[in-house]
C-alpha cells in the first residue's frame, strides 16, 4: 500500500512447531495459523493484490534457501 515500508527477512527456525505461539498478546493477533511449505508456494496463498510482491520475495530468497539445503 502507499506509504508503507516493508522489510523482508529470512530466518531459519530450528525449534519445534509447538514453540510457535500466536496468542501471547491476544489483542494483537494478526496471524492465527501457519504451515511449512516450499518458498514457491507462498505467493499462491496470498491475496491477489499482494501476489506480485510475494513472487519477487520468493525469487529473491530462493537461492539462499537452496544453498542452505545443499
Amino acid at each position: 500500500f502507499r506509504g508503507q515500508d516493508q522489510h523482508w527477512v529470512l530466518f531459519e527456525f530450528l525449534g519445534d512447531d509447538s514453540e510457535i505461539k500466536f496468542d501471547i498478546i491476544p489483542e494483537c493477533i494478526e496471524f492465527k495459523a501457519f504451515k511449512w511449505d516450499n518458498i514457491e508456494e507462498a505467493p499462491k496463498e496470498i491475496i491477489y493484490f499482494k501476489k506480485d510482491v510475494y513472487k519477487k520475495v520468493a525469487e529473491y530468497f530462493k537461492p539462499f534457501i537452496e544453498q542452505k539445503n545443499e
